[in-house]
C-alpha cells in the first residue's frame, strides 16, 4: 500500500485531518520516493511519480487534481482502489475512545493519529506512585476539567506532590530497615 496515495485519500475525505506541515512533509516523501523509484527502475518510477503528483496537488489544496492522480494511480498500478477506501474507513473509526478532556490526538509521522489518555502516559512512563499519578492527571487537565478551576488544581497538585514525597520517605525508610 502506498502511504502516500493514502495520506492524500485521508485528506481528500477529511480536509482538516492533516495539518499544511504535514501534508508538505507527505509531499516532500513522495517526491523522494519517487527520485529514488527513478534510479531503480522504471515501473516502480511511474507509480512513485503518480504518487509524487497526487501529494503535490493536495498540499496545493486542489482536490479535483489529486483526485486525477489518484486514479492515474490505480490504472497503473494495479492496485485496489477499494483495499485503499476501506483503509480510510478503518482509519476513522479506529477510535475507540473519543476525543474529549481525558484523551488527546497524537499525530505522528506521516499523519498517522492515535489517541492517548492519561493512563496510557502513566503507563509509558511507568508512574507507579498512586500519588504522582493523581499529580499527572492533575496537571495535563489543571482548570480544564470543568468542576474546578486552575487555582484549586494546582492546590490539589502540590497536596499529591506533598502526599507523593511522604510515600517515598516511608518507601525508603522500609528499604533501609526502618519503621
Amino acid at each position: 500500500m502506498n502511504k502516500h496515495i493514502l495520506f492524500v485519500m485521508r485528506n481528500l475525505d477529511n480536509s482538516e485531518l492533516f495539518t499544511q506541515e504535514e501534508k508538505e512533509a507527505n509531499k516532500k516523501s513522495a517526491h523522494a520516493a519517487y527520485s529514488g523509484a527513478a534510479a531503480a527502475y522504471a515501473g516502480a518510477a511511474a507509480e512513485a511519480a503518480y504518487a509524487a503528483n497526487t501529494a503535490d496537488a493536495a498540499a496545493v489544496a486542489d482536490a479535483v487534481a489529486a483526485e486525477y492522480w489518484i486514479n492515474e494511480f490505480f490504472e497503473r498500478s494495479g492496485e485496489d482502489k477499494q483495499t485503499y477506501i476501506d483503509e480510510v474507513e478503518r482509519l476513522k473509526e479506529d477510535k475507540t475512545m473519543k476525543d474529549d478532556k481525558y484523551n488527546k490526538t497524537v499525530t505522528k509521522g506521516h499523519g498517522y493519529k492515535m489517541i492517548l489518555d492519561v493512563y496510557d502516559v502513566l503507563d509509558a512512563f511507568e508512574v507507579k506512585c498512586p500519588a504522582l499519578q493523581h499529580l499527572a492527571k492533575k496537571a495535563l487537565n489543571a482548570g480544564s476539567r470543568g468542576h474546578k478551576d486552575t487555582l484549586t488544581d494546582i492546590d490539589d497538585i502540590i497536596a499529591s506532590a506533598l502526599r507523593a514525597k511522604e510515600l517515598e520517605i516511608q518507601r525508603q525508610f522500609k528499604k533501609e530497615g526502618y519503621k
